[in-house]
């Protein structure tokens, strides 16, 4: 009965994830369409002018594209100091076990495969 249960509420929650899923791709292709009529909007209004042979030109660079770069640059910062500090760390375990066997007279010989953890 309970293993029932739990698959029923799996079932569920897939459902919900799914569901959440369409509203957010929803609201997504929703605020795309805006954005288009928007643009065609602008366009409408230029050609009406009689400014069909010059499109008027209001860039501005995006604030968003430099804060982006500052935060990738720092996750690839915080990831190499992750791997960094993983690999110091296993050094240290390699130092500490070759100590531990010493002191109980275990002797390593070289082999040509890593010795199990």
């Amino acid at each position: 009965m309970l293993e029932r249960m739990s698959k029923v509420e799996d079932a569920l929650t897939k459902i919900v994830s799914a569901h959440d899923n369409i509203v957010r791709a929803q609201d997504n292709n929703m605020a795309m369409i805006r954005s288009i009529k928007i643009q065609m909007g602008h366009l409408a209004k230029q050609i009406a002018e009689g400014q069909s042979g010059q499109f008027s030109v209001n860039s501005q660079t995006n604030p968003k594209e430099h804060c982006n770069n500052v935060v990738a640059e720092k996750e690839d910062k915080d990831e190499m100091e992750g791997k960094r500090d993983e690999k110091e760390r296993s050094e240290e375990k390699t130092i500490k076990k070759k100590s531990e066997n010493k002191e109980r007279g275990v002797l390593e010989k070289d082999l040509s495969y890593p010795h199990p953890p």
